[in-house]
């Protein structure tokens, strides 16, 4: 009965189609970068524009790059179109971003679903090893030798914000790219791997995101501002169709079933539960893509696979 009444509670509604943005179409010569987006103030894939403002006479740019730059090595101000993965998520393109800018959604009716990140090699060796300007995460002293006040307790962090059609901030989301604040050392990180970040939170109400402003913020501050190099890389931007174009179902499938000791849950979604007849979670995945469960401890009997994505939900009988 219980059963009965949990999959009678739910029910599946519409869910945008997502759409990845890659940077994976744009011609590049091997191991080079592109940083002037035509002086156009933007490059533009598939109707979303990836701010860009190039100094003619400095040569140099904030904003976004397009790169397939594959320096891994070179912690310098040199080298500030390589991102520490030395390749893009999915292929050998994607981008860098400096300083200051914004995702430009093109004041369509969109929704962001996230994207994937990762230190640029400058900033990670800057913060791994210190440089003439900034310091050496984890250390008490600042790149001058002069002690900073953080104890040691470093971070690099950049932030997303969303941006209404009328120019407020929505919501925003940090993501640390580098964390030496753990009681224990041994927990202290510098990302060297691309990392999804959910930024669905940023949407508000449907149709108000206009932009999606970036910023970094860092222990590491100066008399002139933050020390750490100011570059994070992104690739596989996830963009939510039009409304108007979402009119698909949230499905959900999982397979064996019945279960045995692995089950695979084909798609993507926020979350997904494994519950008891009596209500009890016993296994959840967040950010789920393509999961497997390790099903192999459930006792005989009849479950609940419940899936959560984009503010829809789905559930399926099992049986073990």
């Amino acid at each position: 009965m219980l059963l009965a009444l949990m999959f009678g509670a739910f029910s599946a509604g519409a869910q945008s189609v997502p759409q990845t943005i890659g940077f994976d179409t744009y011609t590049l010569g091997v191991d080079t970068f592109d940083n002037q987006a035509n002086n156009q103030g933007y490059f533009e894939f598939d109707g979303i524009r990836f701010e860009n403002y190039y100094d003619v006479t400095y040569d140099y740019n904030t904003g976004f790059s397009i790169t397939n730059k594959q320096n891994d090595t070179t912690g310098d101000y040199t080298n500030g179109h390589s991102a520490i993965t030395a390749s893009g998520y999915n292929s050998s393109i994607y981008s860098m971003f400096y300083g200051s800018g914004a995702i430009d959604l093109y004041g369509l009716t969109r929704g962001i679903e996230g994207l994937y990140v990762s230190n640029g090699t400058y900033a990670y060796f800057s913060m791994l090893n210190g440089d003439a300007y900034g310091k050496k995460f984890g250390d008490t002293v600042n790149a001058s030798g002069v002690s900073d006040g953080t104890n040691g307790e470093d971070f690099f962090k950049v932030i997303f914000t969303g941006i209404s059609t009328t120019g407020d901030t929505i919501a925003q989301v940090e993501y640390f790219l580098a964390d030496y604040r753990f009681a224990d050392d041994a927990q202290d990180y510098i990302v060297d791997d691309w990392d999804y970040v959910d930024l669905t939170s940023l949407n508000g109400t449907t149709g108000t995101l206009a932009k999606i402003g970036i910023g970094f913020e860092s222990s590491d501050v100066g008399m002139f501002g933050m020390n750490t190099p100011a570059y994070v890389a992104i690739d596989d931007v996830r963009i939510l169709a039009p409304a108007s174009l979402a009119e698909t179902e949230l499905k959900l499938a999982a397979y064996p079933n019945p279960m045995q000791d692995e089950l695979v849950i084909p798609g993507n979604f926020d979350l997904v539960q494994l519950i008891s007849i009596n209500g009890q979670i016993i296994k959840e995945i967040h950010q789920a893509n393509n999961a497997v469960l390790n099903v192999a401890d459930l006792k005989p009997g009849a479950y609940i696979l419940q899936a959560i994505s984009a503010s829809q939900t789905a559930q399926i009988q099992l049986l073990k």
